[in-house]
């Protein structure tokens, strides 16, 4: 303990205590510390419940030594995955139950401390920002924000930080190449998909693959497997994100509703929100678990005719391929045949068969 440093951690009767006994957190802890140049660590959502030990550890050692006063144990790490494992009861609750997700997961000051190692490429982190109710917390971040981030890859899986706070995210990780964002909202909130498409305008020189989902909790119960009935005439996403500006993204997989707005009178062009170096796009399912809400075909496809009825190879000289992971179009051969009669490879599916690229 005094050679890692331990001694003067405020934890320090703690560490002392449940190395005697050799309990669970304490020990995961202590051997986080003990090897400095492990370079990738993978911490189940078990181990992640409840914590306080892994907050200290984030706390007191990943910040750089300027900030702590102390040599940080955490600098070689290259790939962080937290939250990866759902083989216990336990682990399946923290997911599906917002309530008990908030109560369970390490807060957000420590995931916040990540983005400060100095070589980290890839991180799997579900950065939840929502208490009981839809009731906000604070971002903020732990010191001044980090510079020279090398993140490459970042995925943010059932996630509750919100657009306008994952872009003071990525204004800080300029180089990210592969993002992929599952936020979760309740349901009497809106997306603002301005806030996204200015979220991505901080990574647009470096962004190649880009999947986003978006789901609702029920406002009215959040428990497992409680659904609700959308309101026709509630605009549950107000206006539309374009990915016109990412200049050198290949592939994306999002929701319509996202990319082309929530009501059909007021959708943009197809050509004026795809970037021109996409090779493979698919539209997925719109919202999901609160309620499924698909684009109708009726809707859709008109947009789809006017697209390729034009010079649509100007906007997309690349395209090759575009699917649709909608449920009630699965099996639809005519669709199918539509886009391959442009020469594009389509696959129309449910989305809960990956299409992810």
């Amino acid at each position: 303990m005094r050679r890692i440093g331990l001694d003067r951690s405020r934890l320090k009767e703690e560490f002392q205590a449940g190395l005697e006994t050799n309990e669970f957190d304490i020990v995961i802890g202590f051997l986080i510390l003990l090897c400095p140049n492990v370079n990738s660590i993978t911490l189940g959502l078990d181990i992640l419940a409840r914590n306080s030990v892994l907050d200290c550890v984030l706390d007191e050692y990943a910040l750089p030594t300027e900030h702590t006063g102390r040599i940080s144990r955490l600098q070689h790490l290259k790939d962080i995955r937290l939250g990866t494992s759902f083989e216990s009861d336990t682990a399946n609750m923290l997911v599906e139950w917002p309530r008990r997700a908030r109560e369970g997961i390490l807060g957000v000051k420590s995931y916040l401390m990540l983005f400060y190692l100095p070589e980290l490429k890839q991180a799997q982190i579900s950065l939840p920002l929502l208490k009981d109710r839809g009731v906000r917390e604070e971002f903020e971040w732990p010191v001044e924000p980090p510079s020279n981030s090398t993140l490459q890859v970042l995925h943010l899986p059932k996630s509750t930080l919100e657009p306008i706070h994952l872009q003071s995210i990525l204004e800080y990780t300029p180089l990210i190449t592969r993002l992929e964002y599952d936020f979760r909202i309740w349901s009497y909130y809106k997306l603002r998909a301005q806030d996204l498409a200015s979220a991505l305008g901080c990574i647009k020189n470096s962004l190649k693959h880009f999947k986003f989902e978006h789901q609702h909790w029920s406002s009215e119960d959040q428990f497992f497997g409680e659904r609700g009935n959308f309101e026709d005439d509630y605009e549950y996403v107000v206006g539309h994100c374009s990915l016109k500006e990412l200049a050198v993204l290949e592939t994306v997989t999002l929701p319509a509703c996202v990319l082309l707005g929530w009501l059909n009178r007021n959708c943009p062009a197809l050509a004026s929100v795809l970037p021109r170096n996409l090779v493979a796009i698919c539209l997925a399912d719109d919202l999901y678990w609160f309620d499924t809400y698909e684009k109708e075909k009726k809707d859709l496809m008109p947009i789809m005719q006017r697209f390729f009825g034009e010079d649509w190879r100007k906007a997309v000289p690349r395209l090759e391929e575009f699917n649709l992971g909608y449920s009630e179009w699965e099996g639809k051969d005519e669709t199918v045949a539509f886009f391959e009669g442009h020469g594009l490879q389509c696959r129309v599916t449910s989305p809960e068969k990956d299409l992810v690229y």
